[in-house]
């Protein structure tokens, strides 16, 4: 008898959760061993197991994913394979959908891959902790490549459609073969000594595991992780990952996305430091008028000495006549030289404090006059305005000809009108 609905998941619901959670969890994975049941469908696409002394797994690589298939895929022979986990649904099997398959002596280096990584790991060199950040505006660049690849043309092409004015400087090496890790490691550490550089490009085009295993070197990553100038590794396509890509304090997906990283575009960096410039224009005018009302504030504080002195001599007379009065004449000489020790130190001490006061009303005053924009101007600078909108324009963008712009000097200004807008 069928209990009721809510007690129990029907087999699809089941391996619906199932499938969910193994394709959460295993979004990318290698998994080596001997090929078995290796056939090829009417339709192109492959199967075949992976087996090893005590599991099997099964493993489908589409037709469209052939090319990447390195080696001789055959029964027997030893295969490691890239992809997900999945689950096939009619039959509630799980499999792996292949994104690359590396058969022989191509599995041997992927394991020698995985065992340097986890060393390295275990040292923390590819820790995050320790990366450098990508400086904002970088205005020479350091490329680290062959000179005969694509690569190195894709970097300069995009630098210069980016930001023209950036330095490139370029150290060529072998990208593959033997001597080229040595190459590129004595390439990387010249170009952090010498080059004074803002950022340095690492890299090379597309390939086969082979091709790109000298970035896997230990020598190479090692220098890559020592290096004092910040690392952008740019190291094959983007399904492409390298022990350097990991040493790096950036690992871009392409060459060309390399040179994307390290250079700005210049026209926003002029929009960011039209933005910035006004920032300042607008944080300076408040300072001046609060700087304005202190000295309002001090001015109304410092009284004259002579005011003060006045009045106490009025007070020394009226007490003076009173003593005289009222007292013997000893009595009187005693009081009137108290008074006058008296006045004295008080003069003494009302003048100093008026030259103090006096120093820091000057002192105000110069900083004032340092921060108003009519002293910048009067030293050869100048604002264009918009006529119609006011706008202050910062870029040759911001108006056309035929517009009727306001320019203020340091002495007057004038008014004109664009003839020709040069970018």
């Amino acid at each position: 008898m069928r209990g009721e609905r809510e007690d129990y998941l029907t087999v699809s619901e089941l391996t619906s959760r199932v499938k969910f959670l193994l394709e959460e969890e295993f979004p990318h994975i290698r998994v080596g061993g001997e090929v078995t049941d290796y056939r090829v469908s009417d339709a192109g696409h492959h199967y075949f197991s992976l087996k090893d002394e005590r599991s099997q797994v099964r493993v489908v690589l589409f037709r469209g994913k052939s090319r990447f298939v390195k080696g001789d895929l055959k029964n027997g022979n030893f295969a490691v394979v890239e992809g997900s986990l999945t689950v096939y649904e009619p039959r509630g099997e799980y499999q792996i959908l292949a994104d690359a398959v590396f058969v022989s002596g191509v599995g041997n280096l992927l394991l020698k891959y995985h065992i340097l990584r986890e060393k390295l790991e275990k040292e923390g060199l590819f820790d995050e902790s320790r990366k450098k950040k990508i400086p904002l505006f970088c205005s020479r660049v350091g490329v680290v490549t062959s000179l005969s690849g694509a690569a190195v043309r894709d970097i300069v092409r995009i630098i210069r459609n980016r930001f023209p004015n950036t330095e490139i400087i370029i150290s060529p090496t072998s990208v593959q073969g033997e001597g080229a890790a040595r190459e590129i490691s004595e390439a990387l550490r010249l170009m952090d000594e010498y080059g004074e550089v803002d950022v340095i490009i690492v890299g090379r085009g597309g390939g086969s595991l082979e091709d790109l295993w000298a970035f896997n070197e230990e020598e190479v990553v090692r220098t890559v992780a020592s290096l004092k100038t910040p690392v952008i590794s740019a190291v094959g396509h983007e399904r492409d990952f390298t022990l350097t890509d990991f040493a790096a304090d950036v690992r871009a997906s392409t060459p060309s996305n390399a040179a994307e990283i390290a250079v700005m575009v210049k026209r926003d960096v002029v929009e960011r430091i039209g933005h910035l410039l006004t920032r300042v224009v607008s944080r300076l005018s408040e300072r001046i008028e609060t700087l304005k009302g202190r000295v309002g504030t001090l001015r109304g504080e410092l009284k004259d000495p002579r005011l003060i002195v006045r009045g106490m001599m009025l007070r020394l007379a009226d007490l003076e006549d009173r003593l005289t009065r009222s007292s013997p004449e000893r009595r009187i000489r005693e009081l009137k030289k108290l008074i006058s020790d008296f006045l004295f130190i008080m003069e003494k001490r009302l003048a100093d404090l008026f030259s103090e006061r006096k120093r820091g009303f000057e002192s105000l005053k110069g900083k004032l006059h340092a921060l108003d924009p009519k002293g910048i101007l009067k030293r050869g600078y100048s604002i264009t305005l918009d006529q119609e909108t006011g706008k202050v324009l910062t870029s040759s963008s911001e108006t056309a000809p035929g517009r009727k712009v306001k320019t203020i000097l340091g002495e007057g200004g004038f008014l004109s009108t664009v003839e020709e807008v040069q970018k």
